[in-house]
């Protein structure tokens, strides 16, 4: 909002840019996974991430760890079928669904949220202000979405949020107040784009180790088709001059169907149900 009007478009690019700098202190700060520590017999640095991770462990280099075994056996083969094996069919097809509408949400508020603002007769300034709140109000709900999904599971968190979103989004559509309408954007990124972070650690946690990658590319991958498709369908909604109320139904929707995807997806086929067969392990 304030580079645009003096240095053009282009000092938003630049701008945008900047984050990159970051990515050697991210590539010497953040540690790799646990299963690479354990594959990799590096017990020391294991120690250390786990004690980061459990402040109470006491986890020590004499210790013994192990690391689940998911039935080795029947996870050979390609692992694109595996998502489809052991009664996980109907999940792998919702967490697609929801990771679809999620991204559809997402991609389609950030890209034009400023633009539907200010055909409902926002100032530039404004309608960018919105755009601010919307990821102010993920990064808000990715953290308090995550911690909540560890106190009372992410399914049932997940489809909360969603719900709560649409709520919002509807409620958007009837121009309410300034005030309440900074607090709606901010709810509305925090339980959209903020309930896809959450997602995506529910399905890296639904999959058996074998196969996680596997689950969580193909969820994004799919994803990533209603990513692609919601610039080009609210241009659309643009382009027809539609009303506002249009405008955000058309958010609010996916955001429903999210819900009740995440909702049939079944926990009882799930690694997390197979984990606490275990005995011991990591």
């Amino acid at each position: 909002m304030y580079l645009i009007p003096n240095f053009g478009w282009r000092a938003v690019v630049w701008l945008g840019a900047l984050p990159l700098i970051f990515m050697p202190i991210l590539y010497k700060l953040l540690p790799e996974s646990i299963n690479y520590f354990m594959t990799k017999n590096k017990k020391s640095k294991l120690v250390s991430v786990l004690n980061q991770v459990k402040v109470d462990g006491q986890y020590t280099i004499n210790d013994h760890f192990v690391l689940q075994e998911q039935l080795k056996s029947e996870m050979k083969g390609n692992p694109v079928k595996q998502l489809f094996k052991n009664g996980r069919t109907l999940s792998t097809l919702m967490f697609w669904i929801a990771f679809f509408m999620c991204l559809f949400v997402m991609y389609g508020l950030s890209t034009w949220l400023p633009k539907i603002m200010g055909g409902a007769g926002y100032e530039l300034g404004s309608s960018l202000t919105f755009l601010v709140l919307l990821n102010l109000g993920a990064v808000f709900g990715a953290i308090v979405g995550g911690k909540l999904a560890d106190r009372y599971g992410s399914k049932r968190i997940l489809v909360t949020f969603l719900v709560i979103g649409f709520i919002t989004l509807t409620m958007l559509s009837f121009k309410p107040s300034m005030v309440m309408l900074y607090i709606l954007i901010a709810i509305a990124g925090g339980t959209t784009t903020g309930t896809q972070i959450v997602t995506n650690a529910y399905v890296s946690q639904y999959y058996p180790n074998e196969i996680r990658s596997t689950g969580v590319g193909w969820a994004l991958g799919i994803g990533r088709i209603g990513g692609i498709l919601a610039p080009a369908f609210c241009g659309v909604l643009l382009d027809l001059k539609l009303s506002l109320q249009v405008n955000f139904l058309a958010f609010a929707i996916p955001c429903i169907i999210a819900a009740m995807a995440i909702w049939l997806i079944q926990d009882n086929f799930s690694n997390l149900t197979a984990n606490r067969q275990e005995k011991k392990l990591i």
